[in-house]
């Protein structure tokens, strides 16, 4: 991509994206919105449902930060051995190197949240190497309520690799 190149919003609806597990009994679906085909740019960026209970084995990246901006639900962060809670609105930035997990420490409700990772260090690859799998009417109703999320002051916690 050019530096003088921009690259347009698609249109798409949450119920058209692709999404994967990383392996049958994975207890996360990934949705994906980029990847660096599409952007251009080495950054992968999707939706991360995380099921009852369910987590990111512990991982860390050479070059990577990682976002997450919590959509809905609650869980816990884990960075370099500092815990926090994180709930709809908190967003987190993991450094390169940040040996960190995301959980979902709820039994009964899933956890949500936007992930992106920049550069893309095989993250997408590893997505599309998954599972395929679908959103369900609940993940759609989750994620379509964020085309009515009203534009305002932001009341959101921000942490800045669990500080």
């Amino acid at each position: 991509m050019s530096g003088n190149c921009c690259v347009l919003p698609q249109i798409a609806s949450p119920a058209t994206l692709p999404v994967y597990r990383l392996c049958p009994q994975g207890s996360n679906r990934f949705a994906i919105l980029f990847d660096p085909e599409q952007a251009g740019v080495s950054l992968v960026a999707c939706f991360e449902i995380f099921d009852p209970g369910g987590a990111t084995p512990p991982n860390l990246h050479g070059r990577a930060i990682e976002f997450f901006y919590v959509i809905a639900g609650e869980g816990e962060a884990y960075c370099d051995g500092k815990r926090t809670t994180i709930a709809a609105g908190d967003m987190l930035l993991i450094p390169a190197t940040g040996l960190h997990e995301i959980r979902n420490t709820h039994e009964d409700q899933r956890l949500y949240v936007l992930t992106l990772m920049i550069p893309n260090e095989a993250f997408i690859e590893l997505i599309r190497a998954g599972v395929p799998d679908r959103l369900d009417e609940s993940d759609l109703a989750v994620l379509q309520q964020l085309r009515t999320i009203p534009r305002g002051p932001s009341q959101a916690r921000v942490t800045a690799a669990i500080a």
